[in-house]
């Protein structure tokens, strides 16, 4: 009887660990979910193009809100992050930026910007801020 009673206190002892290792499992799959479709922190560029620098800084915060601020223009828009494939769009839904994160979310290059139809900012980078 008594190493009936040791197999049956080992059981539980394994359906705890099980549970544990399960609910870990799942948590870091659903960070790993969040983490892909969310970016916070501010990105920035700085360009120079026919003697003109220019200053570009971009806020994101985790509630897909992201705040573009050039010179003195500011704007509230939204972006969408899917993997490594960012888009930002403005107020009336439109794609207004597409870019590419890179794996360790440190810099983005731009893939294509509204009205940019001669390609002239495409591959322009942004770096986070620490």
């Amino acid at each position: 009887m008594h190493n009936y009673e040791k197999l049956k206190k080992n059981k539980a002892n394994w359906i705890v660990v099980a549970v544990i290792v399960l609910v870990a499992i799942i948590s870091l799959i659903g960070w790993s979910n969040y983490r892909s479709h969310h970016l916070a922190g501010t990105y920035t560029n700085q360009a120079t193009f026919l003697g003109v620098t220019s200053k570009t800084k971009l806020e994101f915060s985790n509630d897909k809100k992201v705040k573009m601020t050039n010179g003195t223009t500011s704007e509230n828009d939204t972006y969408e992050l899917s993997g490594n494939d960012l888009k930002i769009k403005n107020e009336d839904d439109e794609v207004i930026m597409r870019a590419k994160l890179a794996d360790d979310r440190k810099s983005f290059k731009v893939k294509s910007i509204a009205g940019d139809i001669f390609g002239i900012l495409k591959n322009i980078e942004f770096a986070r801020q620490s």
